[in-house]
């Protein structure tokens, strides 16, 4: 964030909203603490301890652990969005989050899944439209509710 994109400042956006945007958006995207790895992992060693007697549980819990770590960040982007979006909304401006998945099989047929992701940005009203009605996950996407975890279609951006 070392300095306004031309076309945003153009449109009136200053290095203050642009860097507090920046600064705001770098909070929601950190990694989450390792405090949610150490509450997991237990789950993750009762779940492998279970799959002995109950091979459907254990993929239960690892699903539950996920959707715990995935959707409150989920949520922190979208009042991200929305937040920022009324500052931009002032210079006719409107930001979504999005992201791509492509998914590549390497050795021994191991699914190796590549992920973009941006936020993208419309400059007036015609271009807002046509971006607000793109979805926000394109490409591939998994889903975890079967086991109570969650569906990547529903989030703003693929899971990091």
């Amino acid at each position: 964030c070392c300095e306004v994109p031309f076309y945003l400042a153009k449109k009136g956006l200053s290095m203050n909203e642009w860097s507090d945007g920046c600064k705001e958006l770098a909070q929601v995207s950190r990694q989450m603490p390792l405090c949610v790895y150490l509450v997991c992992l237990p789950f993750t060693i009762l779940g492998i301890i279970l799959n002995a007697f109950f091979c459907i549980l254990a993929p239960c819990l690892w699903c539950l652990c996920l959707k715990r770590r995935y959707v409150p960040k989920d949520k922190k982007l979208r009042d991200w969005q929305d937040r920022f979006n009324k500052v931009l909304g002032l210079y006719g401006i409107f930001c979504k989050t999005q992201s791509r998945c492509s998914v590549h099989y390497g050795e021994h047929g191991k699914k190796n899944r590549l992920v973009e992701r941006w936020v993208a940005f419309s400059l007036d009203a015609e271009d807002a439209r046509a971006l607000r009605d793109e979805p926000h996950i394109l490409g591939n996407t998994e889903n975890w509710e079967c086991c109570c975890g969650m569906d990547e279609e529903k989030m703003c951006m693929h899971p990091w």
